[in-house]
């Protein structure tokens, strides 16, 4: 949401700077289910030593809010063979949303 000059990865300083504006927002929009895209946001809204191959595809509580991690876009560019884990990670958010609206 904040993304440093050079779209590197954020410094823990710069990540808790932008944390105001994350929290208002999904205070805001109030979502049941959220997907987090990757390593940065993981450690944004699961904590600093939450690491993308170990948490993605687990359902974690936060806030209220359902939240499934999974990889950003960008690593299945650089590793296609993670497209299937990202597939599984949709199917179960598609599986939660039904139980929500059921």
């Amino acid at each position: 949401m904040c993304r440093p000059p050079g779209n590197r990865t954020p410094l823990p300083d710069e990540m808790e700077a932008c944390r105001p504006f994350l929290e208002e927002k999904l205070r805001l929009v109030s979502p049941k289910i959220a997907v987090l895209l990757g390593a940065t946001a993981s450690r944004a809204l699961l904590g600093p030593e939450a690491r993308i191959s170990q948490v993605r595809g687990t359902w974690h509580q936060v806030g209220g809010i359902a939240m499934m991690p999974t990889y950003h876009p960008a690593a299945l560019l650089r590793d296609p063979r993670k497209k299937k884990d990202v597939w599984e990670d949709v199917q179960k958010v598609q599986a939660r949303y039904r139980e929500l609206m059921g």
